[in-house]
């Protein structure tokens, strides 16, 4: 992800590294996954993307062969994207993880929910904590000045 990296906010002097990696992280699932149009809406506003079930034919409907032939195809496609939606959530949480720093990491690992999220591969969950650690307001700074940089 050419050396993008999520840091703390004490060891990045760049106030928008956050947003930067996330923008390499989006390319490299536009780049590297099958169906990244299913993924697209973890980088652009941090939400678990759905994707949407065929809806089941009316009885009219199901009287076509045709339509149910193209139904039957609609189903098929929902479960391989289903399936592969699955499959690149463990990849793209792996790859976030790969892509914390050892502060980040051990930051992470001190929550409470980090077990069951992890196991779940929670790419929402991990995106938004990694966004409050790095954006988190340092005590010791000027309150006004911490404002402004977030």
């Amino acid at each position: 992800m050419n050396g993008h990296v999520f840091q703390c906010q004490k060891e990045s002097q760049n106030q928008q590294e956050f947003l930067k990696t996330v923008e390499a992280l989006s390319e490299y699932i536009s780049k590297n996954l099958e169906y990244p149009r299913d993924m697209s809406g973890l980088c652009k506003n941090y939400e678990f993307p759905t994707i949407a079930e065929p809806v089941d034919l009316t009885e009219i409907e199901s009287k076509s062969e045709t339509k149910k032939l193209i139904w039957k195809t609609k189903v098929q496609t929902f479960v391989k994207r289903i399936e592969v939606q699955e499959k690149n959530m463990q990849i793209v949480f792996s790859v976030i993880w790969g892509q914390c720093s050892p502060t980040m990491q051990s930051k992470l690992q001190s929550l409470d929910t980090y077990d069951a999220r992890s196991d779940a591969n929670d790419c929402h969950w991990i995106l938004q904590e990694i966004k409050g650690v790095t954006h988190k307001f340092e005590g010791t700074r000027y309150i006004c000045m911490s404002l402004h940089n977030a």
